[in-house]
């Protein structure tokens, strides 16, 4: 399987980014390392197949963490990964309804 690291992990200093805070951890104190745009980079360059196993990979690395919140963003890491640049428009698109483009909502979730 395609390796996975999470948002979360400096590739630079090789050291998690949790400073403390919920939803934190996607820039490194230390060296500045964004690793959201490192992410989207390794998302682009991936084979459908990849992006499969990546997704799976993902499911089983996290998919057990308890707490919805943590549910929720293993999911939104899957489809980031499955929809590559096709992310925001496929979340657009769930969450239209019949009241109108936000009659639905997707949470990203909180890391775990």
């Amino acid at each position: 399987m395609t390796d996975w690291k999470q948002m979360g992990w400096c590739d630079v200093c090789e050291i998690t980014l949790d400073n403390g805070a919920p939803g934190d951890g996607v820039i490194c104190a230390k060296c500045g390392f964004d690793s959201r745009k490192a992410q989207e980079q390794r998302v682009r360059t991936m084979t459908g197949q990849e992006r499969i196993e990546s997704a799976i990979n993902i499911a089983i690395q996290f998919g057990g963490i308890d707490g919805a919140h943590h549910k929720d963003w293993v999911i939104d890491q899957m489809l980031r990964v499955l929809c590559g640049d096709g992310y925001d428009a496929t979340i657009a698109a769930s969450c239209d309804g019949e009241d109108g483009p936000n009659t639905y909502e997707h949470s990203v979730g909180i890391a775990p």
